[in-house]
């Protein structure tokens, strides 16, 4: 099992009980119920408890697909139903709290709260590939905590299997004790993007649209195709003078985190406005070299069914690490007065680090409107993370 560095060991990111108890009524909803002749009488929590040793195998399968055997995956979900219910159980809450994360950072940096309660735009939200719909609910939960209202938002949920979308509608209606005008649609991505660029193209109405990737990104490096029909939908939203935000969350390694940061610096050089992580809207410094990559972590204090979980597949969601951004259109940027973020921690003192460097010599890599830059390390302890204002 691995453990944590003490020096980042603190409280941390905690997921509001809404979105736990929506995760596990979801679960209960779905799983194929334990044959155990007390399951009738055990509360919510014990009940997935049970739900969780009965699909841990499928659930730690699902993870050495996901982690180490990406090219099996269409082969390993040739059963998405089963899986579907995998997914909840090993990534939901991890996908809740990175999305968290990401909003709620932006919002202490940027007025984001202010913006979108004093413009009260109906909101669209569209969550391309949405899996178990972990994004777009903790999405959904971020905007009605600012205010927006029910009746303001719409959900579009799209993915390329029924049962995955069939989910995170379950999802929602666990969730949240009001209706949420919900759309499913089982469709590729390549349409969807075509068809919102007629929608958009005759769209009057003021609104705000929200354009959600979460570990989708990745997938559609393989399609030049796709790639091209969301950049230019995203253009026309710039070129039609549209409010709009794109938010992407993937993976932190290397090669998936390099990729994300050149979609990063093409959306604002065609006008897009970076809120998170990035202090500015200057193209990446950490791309002009190869060996760097941006990346952020995370605190997370972890809801006793993930720390179960956590133990059982011998990894530790105290710290989490994700690529995350969050930009947005030239017009929700004039509307916002965006805030000037201190530098960003895009680089930290590793442990294996203080065994072969003096104290004196440990450093931070920061990123600002001038650059990167490095400062030292005044203390070991509670070290701040990458993402995080230094």
């Amino acid at each position: 099992m691995k453990f944590v560095d003490p020096s980042i060991q603190n409280s941390g990111l905690n997921l509001d009980n809404n979105l736990l108890l929506g995760w596990q009524k979801t679960i209960l909803k779905l799983a194929r119920r334990p044959k155990h002749p007390d399951f009738p009488r055990m509360n919510l929590h014990e009940r997935v408890k049970l739900i969780m040793a009965q699909e841990l195998a499928n659930v730690v399968k699902l993870w050495q697909v996901f982690t180490s055997e990406r090219q099996n995956i269409n082969r390993y979900l040739n059963d998405p139903k089963k899986q579907a219910v995998a997914y909840l159980l090993g990534f939901h809450v991890a996908n809740m709290a990175r999305v968290t994360m990401l909003m709620e950072r932006a919002k202490t940096r940027h007025p984001l709260s202010e913006y979108l309660k004093a413009n009260k735009l109906p909101t669209e939200l569209y969550d391309f590939g949405c899996g178990t719909g972990a994004m777009s609910i903790a999405l959904a939960d971020f905007l009605f905590k600012q205010g927006v209202r029910t009746s303001e938002l719409k959900v579009n949920l799209y993915d390329l299997r029924k049962a995955f979308v069939d989910t995170a509608a379950v999802g929602f209606a666990e969730t949240f004790a009001d209706e949420i005008k919900l759309r499913t649609e089982k469709n590729s991505v390549d349409i969807v993007f075509q068809n919102l660029k007629k929608i958009n193209a005759k769209a009057k109405e003021k609104r705000l649209q929200i354009f959600a990737l979460g570990y989708v990104w990745n997938e559609l490096l393989r399609h030049r195709a796709s790639q091209r029909f969301f950049k230019e939908l995203l253009q026309q939203v710039v070129t039609l003078g549209q409010h709009a935000m794109v938010v992407v969350v993937d993976a932190a390694n290397q090669n998936i985190a390099r990729e994300t940061m050149m979609l990063r610096d093409e959306l604002v050089a065609g006008g897009w406005q970076a809120l998170y992580p990035c202090p500015h809207s200057l193209a990446c410094p950490m791309l002009e070299r190869s060996r760097d990559w941006c990346y952020s972590e995370a605190r997370w204090d972890l809801p006793p069914l993930q720390k179960r979980l956590d133990m059982k597949l011998e990894i530790n969601h105290q710290v989490f690490s994700t690529g995350a951004y969050l930009l947005v259109s030239p017009a929700v940027a004039k509307d916002m007065r965006m805030g000037k973020p201190k530098p960003i921690v895009v680089g930290r003192p590793l442990k294996k680090d203080t065994q072969k460097k003096p104290k004196g010599e440990l450093s931070y890599l920061l990123c600002s409107d001038q650059g990167l830059s490095k400062t030292p390390a005044k203390s070991l302890e509670n070290l701040v993370l990458r993402g995080e204002e230094f």
